[in-house]
């Protein structure tokens, strides 16, 4: 026993190194921190699981009953987020990215539930609400309980299984979890439009520029807001808009500035403000093959 859970021990230790590392290779059209709903009849490891949580939102229950009578999990329609009357090509509806942010603040999106319940255990639970494919379900286990949650994973009952044993790198578990999801959904969307559509998303510079605007501003939530590459972006106190064109974006704008503004735009030193309206200009920084400003909301 001493072997295995060494074992577990060793791996789990580098899942906990290497999770808060993992680098996008593509921007998510949308990412917030998702609703978490726990379940565990043990009030006493309840309380223990609630003080790792404590900056982020979530609701308790120590019945599995009454946690699947008071659950409202996310659910991503994509044929919502794309307009319908293009004839072969699906273009993205702006709009609709916006309004499922704004209604899914309160939906759960995270499901943590402990093996060792009364009545109903961790995996009769995520059975249950197996069908509800966006949710994210954590089972926690013991080291007597690993194989099954293993074989939970393996039948796509759960997303993850975690031994108590390592639960302080809960927090680290459920970001790299709600990552995935996003990116998930995210490339499910993009598979529906024009290949040629947001390919700004997976460009090098571009991820760059926003991976580091995201940090300078501690960004937790955002969502894509035009074609262009322009983002709305939210702090714990701020929001904010981002926009970035590309030297081909800026050289098709600067076709319809004025004269005087014509180089300053197709060099990239001044882009369209995206909250005064595209008549108006402001400065801009450069990186690579795009041009940036940040606008902060007020």
């Amino acid at each position: 026993m001493n072997t295995q859970l060494n074992a577990y021990s060793l791996i789990l230790t580098f899942m906990k190194e290497t999770l808060v590392n993992i680098t996008l290779e593509t921007i998510s059209l949308f990412h917030f921190p998702l609703s978490i709903m726990i379940v565990d009849d043990n009030t006493d490891y309840l309380s223990i699981i609630q003080q790792q949580l404590k900056h982020t939102p979530f609701t308790s229950y120590c019945s599995p009953i009454e946690a699947i009578r008071h659950i409202d999990p996310i659910e991503v329609k994509i044929k919502n987020f794309l307009e319908n009357n293009f004839a072969g090509i699906q273009d993205l509806n702006y709009n609709n990215i916006e309004n499922f942010v704004r209604n899914s603040k309160n939906k759960q999106g995270v499901l943590i539930a402990d093996y060792n319940m009364p009545n109903i255990n961790g995996i009769e639970l995520f059975t249950r609400l197996k069908n509800h494919f966006e949710l994210i379900k954590i089972l926690l286990t013991n080291i007597y309980t690993t194989q099954e949650g293993l074989d939970a994973v393996n039948s796509k009952i759960i997303n993850y299984y975690l031994p108590k044993e390592r639960l302080s790198i809960l927090l680290d578990v459920i970001k790299e979890q709600q990552d995935m999801f996003f990116s998930n959904v995210s490339r499910n969307i993009r598979d529906f439009l024009d290949p040629s559509s947001l390919k700004f998303l997976s460009n090098v510079n571009y991820i760059y520029i926003f991976n580091h605007i995201c940090q300078q501003y501690n960004i937790t939530k955002y969502y894509i807001v035009n074609s262009y590459g322009s983002y709305y972006l939210e702090s714990e106190t701020n929001k904010f808009i981002f926009s970035a064109y590309s030297i081909t974006d800026l050289i098709e704008i600067a076709n319809e500035m004025p004269e005087h503004f014509k180089d300053s735009v197709k060099q990239g030193y001044l882009i369209p403000s995206y909250l005064s309206g595209e008549d108006i200009l402001v400065e801009a920084k450069k990186h690579g093959n795009y041009s940036y400003c940040i606008e902060q909301i007020i």
